[in-house]
């Protein structure tokens, strides 16, 4: 059970450094997008067709794709005022509760997000503006980041209800 449960965590581990190495290109296409807009809008005769939607599209993905990295490595906001005074005992109990949350959460936005998308691509919804852009790539893109965040979930839930993993869901930094 634990060969699986590592292999797993492997799996995704690998799955999300590849979203987060896309999220990170949406990133950089984002602020290249933004610097050439600027730089048509006051040097160019034109502008760059579509580029507010393109950038609202790009940043759905750098943010969705990076969701269940930061989950996995700990780098989520954490408010922990009393609990690391809890005895561990405590400590887990609050884990699982704060796992069990965010399985809820994040299960209604991958429910809603896959009507969403079947909805988008089967209308062949289109954003208005010059290059008529469909609307299921970007929303398949939150489907697909929080899919993983929601997989990540399960395997942290799933661990801690077998014994497999023990670390908290938050940390401290050591100095």
């Amino acid at each position: 059970m634990k060969t699986l449960y590592m292999q797993i965590g492997r799996g995704l581990d690998l799955l999300e450094r590849g979203l987060m190495v896309l999220a990170v290109v949406a990133i950089l296409m984002t602020s290249l997008l933004v610097l050439a807009e600027i730089g048509a809008r006051e040097f160019l005769p034109f502008h760059v067709p579509d580029a507010v939607t393109i950038v609202a599209g790009l940043m759905v993905v750098s943010i969705s794709f990076s969701l269940a990295h930061a989950m996995s490595v700990n780098a989520h906001i954490a408010v922990d005022l009393f609990y690391q005074h809890f005895p561990p005992s405590v400590q887990r109990l609050c884990d699982l509760i704060a796992l069990v949350v965010g399985l809820g959460f994040s299960w209604a936005i991958l429910y809603w997000s896959w009507f969403d998308v079947s909805k988008l691509y089967r209308r062949g919804s289109y954003y208005y503006g010059e290059l008529q852009l469909p609307e299921w790539p970007v929303n398949s893109a939150l489907l697909l980041g929080f899919a993983v965040l929601f997989a990540r979930l399960v395997h942290l839930f799933a661990g801690r209800l077998l014994g497999l993993s023990a670390t908290p869901l938050t940390h401290e930094e050591t100095v």
